[in-house]
């Protein structure tokens, strides 16, 4: 059983996600706004989750009933030709930052298609 990284809250929620992928290292983020009105995980964080799962293989994400507790398996980044629907509640380079961190480590050339946000970015 692979040991998993514990972080608290949403802070770095991106850059944790990333170095999780690039390191192989499975992690676990609880208390995720557990003390705010609306708990958990915002729906363009699901949606960067869709977005991660799009682009690898063997990704695993477990949320609790609340989404304040994940648990975030990577697999292997493998790229292609994704049509994701970005949330407009953020900035698309919200999602561009995880995409140029990760650009450099996958099987094969990507074609991804924000949808929504009208952006085409070619790696």
């Amino acid at each position: 059983m692979a040991k998993y990284l514990t972080f608290k809250g949403d802070g770095e929620f991106r850059q944790i996600l990333i170095l999780s992928l690039l390191s192989g290292k499975p992690v676990v983020i609880e208390d995720i706004r557990h003390l705010e009105d609306e708990l958990g995980l915002t729906d363009y964080e699901v949606s960067l989750l869709k977005l991660i799962d799009e682009l690898t293989n063997g990704t695993k994400t477990k949320l609790n009933e609340t989404g304040t507790r994940l648990v975030f398996s990577p697999g292997f980044m493998i790229g292609g030709e994704v049509k994701h629907e970005c949330s407009l509640s953020v900035p698309l380079g919200y999602y561009l930052e995880v995409l140029v961190c990760l650009a450099r480590f996958k099987e094969k050339n990507s074609k991804i298609y924000c949808i929504g946000s009208g952006l085409f970015f070619n790696t």
